[in-house]
């Protein structure tokens, strides 16, 4: 069973994963992405395919770059691994799973005015076990 406050921020990383699958097809996908993103400036993205952005403006101005690639970003199934729920910070690790590669995913979330809002996103390849 999973608490309300996990409830609430799986909820906002499942309309995350709806706006990403749709990114690049979609033009309502980008604003719903961005509406999830803190307005803080200590957010921060490092995504798979390289990148550090450190600043609201540079995590905005990365996804709407992002958005125009033309890269499909299926993340299909993405399999939670941990949802981790304090008074205003939470933490969810995962797998997204992509038809060339998975990847390791950690999203830091914190509780803005109620609603809980993405501060990180860290995306790496899962090397494969030697």
């Amino acid at each position: 069973m999973v608490d309300g406050d996990a409830a609430g921020v799986l909820a906002v990383e499942a309309r995350f994963y709806s706006a990403l699958r749709r990114l690049h097809a979609d033009p309502e996908a980008l604003p719903e992405l961005l509406a999830l993103w803190s307005r803080g400036d200590d957010v921060s993205t490092m995504n798979a395919r390289g990148g550090v952005e450190r600043g609201g403006v540079a995590v905005r101005e990365r996804w709407t770059w992002w958005a125009g690639q033309g890269i499909p970003m299926e993340a299909e199934p993405v399999e939670t691994l941990s949802c981790v729920v304090g008074t205003d910070l939470a933490c969810t690790t995962g797998l997204e799973y992509h038809s060339d590669r998975t990847l390791r995913v950690t999203h830091l979330y914190r509780r803005e005015s109620g609603e809980w809002r993405l501060v990180l996103r860290h995306a790496d390849p899962l090397a494969k076990r030697g």
